[in-house]
């Protein structure tokens, strides 16, 4: 046992680099070759050959490159060539190794000294041409240790050599897939015309970075940074930051402790921090180092996705900057100013009807035909879609003093999707009887109202050109 002991070392660092050399191998063969090699299957036969070599008394094995590439450029490309080669082996091992004493002494050892002199000069000589200088170091490095001591240590030099290089190098990789603010990028909640001018005009106030790879110290420091950059930038402006995780693989507990203080910053600066999509292994990780409480205790706010959590940005920005006589305005107030006046809205009201929604009830169902369009009164609706799987896809949400079932009634195409009440629910009703009988009698009202509409839509197209400018950036 404790020769086993001993000895494990030895085992463990033999176990990796067959691993590792049949994996570089395949792939080299499947360059050259230009095959597709199954990788499982031939980790499975090897590993098979392995025990059942062991259980004999024989050494372990794995596949190489050089001897596989010569036999298919020799043309060998059946099992023939194996067969044979197992079938000398086996006969070597029944009959014994007499035959193998009339092969000269000296072309055994010109063969060894081939085979070391081809390996010495593909990675001592041609690897400085195509290896990075860091990797050639490295390699020359761990080809010294193993001259001088034995091949385990120059196995641990080598994992520990390639560990560091793997840190430091992904260190320098950006964390943050993409940056942006509330200016350029909206959520999927239209809200009435004064509200989404204040949202683009203190956009700057609420930051969003989207988050990808693993995250670890170098790289979370490197975030870190960056968000102090703009915080400062910002000039005491920033009131949330949104960090998103959805393509965030892992985190390490040394990030961790990144996390926590850019928590202490934005407590300093009077930002809120604000995650969103979370893996359920980041989440434990992120609570374990005390950046998540539970309840009213938390520290930070975690969303499910990043539209609710920049819903939720939204609505305190708003509270903090809407005036009173805004958030009071009447759908009334609006209309009548956005219509041109109030002699005009008092007209437009004979041709509109009131309807009232409780939540759950559907406006407007996908698939029907486009009969009308609804002037959001009071309340809140959102735009689902079914797939063809028959579950609903929520698009857009939309609050009081805004429009919506425009698009299929000027198309006159059916719904391309459902309208749904989230809460109680005021609105006016245009019905396309109506809107025919208001071009007809009052064509001054009916351009009033046509410009009205070409305006909402204007606006939405420029804003969703601008948030798709900025993604391509």
């Amino acid at each position: 046992m404790a020769a086993l002991l001993w000895a494990g070392g030895g085992y463990a660092a033999l176990v990796a680099v067959t691993a590792m050399t049949l994996l570089l191998s395949l792939l080299a063969i499947e360059v050259q070759t230009r095959l597709d090699v199954d990788l499982d299957r031939e980790l499975r036969l090897n590993g098979f050959a392995n025990i059942l070599v062991g259980l004999c008394g024989g050494m372990t094995g794995t596949l190489s490159a050089s001897r596989t590439l010569f036999n298919y450029r020799s043309g060998a490309r059946g099992r023939a060539s194996g067969v044979i080669a197992g079938v000398v082996c086996l006969l070597t091992l029944a009959f014994g190794t007499k035959a193998l004493g009339f092969v000269p002494v000296a072309i055994l050892g010109a063969l060894l000294l081939q085979l070391g002199a081809e390996l010495l000069v593909e990675w001592l000589v041609k690897g400085w041409h195509t290896m990075q200088r860091a990797d050639y170091i490295q390699m020359v490095v761990i080809f010294l240790v193993i001259v001088r001591w034995d091949f385990v240590a120059g196995v641990a030099l080598g994992i520990v050599a390639a560990c560091l290089t793997f840190a430091i190098n992904t260190s320098r990789l950006r964390l943050v897939k993409l940056g942006l603010n509330r200016t350029v990028y909206s959520g999927r909640v239209d809200r009435p015309s004064y509200q989404h001018e204040e949202l683009v005009r203190h956009g700057q106030s609420i930051q969003i970075m989207w988050l990808h790879s693993f995250v670890f110290f170098g790289s979370a420091h490197r975030l870190l940074l960056q968000i102090k950059e703009i915080v400062e930038a910002q000039r005491g402006s920033c009131r949330s930051l949104i960090l998103d995780f959805r393509q965030v693989l892992g985190i390490d507990s040394s990030a961790v402790m990144s996390f926590v203080k850019l928590r202490q910053i934005a407590d300093r600066e009077g930002f809120e921090v604000v995650l969103s999509a979370v893996p359920p292994q980041v989440e434990l990780a992120l609570r374990a180092g005390g950046l998540l409480g539970d309840g009213d205790n938390s520290t930070c706010r975690v969303f499910p996705n990043i539209d609710s959590a920049l819903e939720w940005c939204e609505d305190k920005l708003l509270t903090e900057i809407t005036t009173r006589e805004e958030a009071l305005g009447s759908a009334d107030e609006w209309l009548a100013r956005e219509i041109g006046s109030e002699p005009l809205f008092a007209r437009l009201a004979s041709y509109l009807e009131v309807v009232e929604y409780q939540p759950g009830d559907r406006l407007i169902q996908q698939g029907d035909a486009a009969d009308s369009l609804y002037l959001l009164y009071a309340g809140r609706v959102t735009v689902l879609f079914r797939t063809p799987e028959g579950a609903d896809l929520r698009l857009r949400s939309m609050v009081g003093h805004t429009i919506v079932g425009e698009m299929g009634l000027y198309r006159t195409l059916p719904r391309g999707a459902s309208v749904r009440a989230d809460q109680p629910t005021i609105a006016y009703r245009l019905s396309r009887e109506a809107m025919t009988r208001m071009e007809q009698d009052d064509p001054t009202l009916a351009y009033a109202f046509h410009k009205l509409v070409i305006r909402t839509l204007a606006e939405r197209l420029d804003f969703a050109n601008r948030e798709t400018a900025s993604l391509q950036s």
